[in-house]
């Protein structure tokens, strides 16, 4: 295929966005997946689509909470250690099995923890309370102190009540989840597919990461990241080749992929560089071209596009830029697909520590940096180490901060920050 790379290009210029702008265009661009019925243990992950009920209540019987003996709380009315009232034991309640008596007054039942409660009963006294309770064979029992009704008792419906909201739409998935739908019997649930992501890492000079690099070639660390990132936001990655820096064969893999995906990222080739190939490929592809251009760093030759309905996002090669491209743009739009609430990212404000100085230039600056919880305030830590061919300052970082076009920020200001991992508290 013969074409002229500054010919299409000269056709695909738009306006540049600010990050906002481009966040707009892009959440306007994609849609959630299908809702499908999956079995319970393979639900883990996924996102809620229907709101589940509980299809009984848990736990279905009253039970022991305690090993000890099942009581009418009254007879224990006034016990102690030097007046112990004695009881009769009537029978023994394994976990598991079905009470056969009915308890009077004057009765008790030898009962473990998870027995089901038998009739009569409203209380549970501990072994620890009663005399010759440890043997196992006493026919009489003597209980030392009081009980309260309904002490060491789990009643029926107290932890979920028949028809009460499990799972509720929007939510995700984990391992409490499947320990509730587990215990209810609920064998499958409706919930958000988790969408395909198709991953292109382009560039000629990209071996594997696993390889010996030999000359100027640099291993991939694109992809093993966006594979990381693309699971972590809800989604299912895709990893694809093409035989680099050639336009035909990345415009045909981008082909295949949209048959076999929901959204693609390519990363490397989204400037104007000798060898920047994407915009003519979106050119070639006769891809809709929403965004070209976004005035921040790192990251400002980000591009959005649509292909046959497949949504293509255009990542810088420079690795840090390319993180910060996917935390800003794609990562959203990935939790909208796969079914999130709360989608968009976690956006607050924090304190500059440590001897910070910047100012900016025209553009908007997203700095990474360490965000930790210190008497009750939220502070960020910023390395001064934020070029976007560097990604050693990412290690341990959890947050971008904003640092607008046209300002400066110093040691106690405080600045937007778009929180991307877990927040350390430290203590008071």
């Amino acid at each position: 295929m013969s074409v002229s790379i500054q010919s299409l290009m000269n056709h695909t210029t738009l306006e540049s966005k600010t990050a906002e702008e481009a966040q707009q265009i892009i959440m306007q661009a994609v849609s959630r997946a299908e809702v499908q019925l999956v079995k319970r243990e393979m639900a883990r992950g996924s996102i809620v689509a229907k709101t589940e009920y509980a299809p009984s209540a848990l736990p279905r019987f009253d039970r022991s909470m305690m090993d000890g003996f099942a009581i009418r709380y009254e007879d224990a009315a006034g016990a102690s250690a030097h007046s112990p009232i004695a009881l009769q034991v009537i029978e023994h309640i394994p976990a598991g099995h079905d009470p056969r008596k009915v308890l009077a007054a004057g009765e008790a039942a030898r009962i473990m923890t998870g027995g089901k409660l038998p009739e009569g009963a409203d209380a549970v006294c501990r072994f620890e309370h009663t005399v010759e309770a440890l043997t196992g064979v006493a026919t009489t029992i003597h209980v030392t102190r009081p009980v309260t009704f309904g002490e060491n008792i789990s009643w029926e419906g107290e932890d979920v009540s028949l028809g009460a909201p499990i799972l509720c739409k929007g939510k995700r998935i984990g391992a409490a989840e499947i320990a509730v739908l587990s215990a209810l019997g609920v064998a499958a649930v409706s919930v958000y597919r988790k969408p395909v992501i198709g991953i292109l890492a382009t560039g000629s000079e990209l071996v594997h990461a696993d390889t010996l690099p030999e000359g100027a070639q640099i291993r991939d660390s694109n992809t093993p990241m966006l594979v990381s990132l693309v699971e972590e936001a809800g989604a299912v990655p895709r990893v694809y080749s093409a035989e680099q820096d050639d336009l035909a064969a990345i415009a045909n893999v981008i082909r295949q992929a949209s048959m076999e995906t929901d959204a693609i990222i390519t990363t490397g080739g989204v400037s104007v560089g000798d060898f920047d190939l994407m915009p003519a490929v979106y050119e070639v592809l006769q891809a809709e071209q929403r965004i070209t251009k976004v005035r921040m760093r790192p990251g400002a030759p980000f591009r959005f596009s649509i292909y046959e309905e497949t949504p293509l996002f255009g990542l810088s090669g420079n690795v840090a830029a390319g993180f910060v491209n996917f935390q800003l743009f794609v990562a959203p739009a990935i939790r909208y697909m796969a079914g999130h609430e709360r989608y968009a990212n976690q956006v607050t404000v924090a304190t500059v520590s440590e001897g910070f100085v910047r100012r900016t230039a025209p553009a908007d600056r997203y700095l990474r940096g360490t965000v930790i919880m210190k008497d009750g305030r939220l502070h960020i830590h910023i390395p001064a180490a934020q070029s976007s061919g560097m990604i050693g300052s990412f290690i341990g970082a959890n947050a971008l901060l904003r640092l607008p076009a046209h300002s400066c920020l110093e040691t106690g200001d405080t600045a937007e920050v778009v929180i991307y991992g877990p927040v350390e508290y430290l203590p008071l």
